[in-house]
């Protein structure tokens, strides 16, 4: 079980959530693409960062939706 501080607001610890689940998503999609190696080409990565953050985006607004964190 977690204690949470009273001083801690439920905005403040949703926020605290949301940030931490974003960062594994994040971690997890970084480790994929360096073991699939990378390109070199920097249109080619600017294109596939876009991709990726655009994948990224909406899987969190699903998982905080299913989370309840976002309407």
């Amino acid at each position: 079980m977690i204690e949470i501080p009273e001083s801690v607001d439920e905005k403040k610890l949703t926020f605290w959530i949301a940030e931490g689940m974003g960062r594994e998503l994040f971690r997890k999609l970084a480790m994929d693409a360096l073991k699939s190696g990378m390109s070199l080409d920097l249109e080619k990565a600017l294109r596939e960062f876009d991709t990726t953050r655009s994948e990224v985006w909406s899987e969190l607004k699903m998982r905080y939706g299913e989370e309840g964190l976002i309407e």
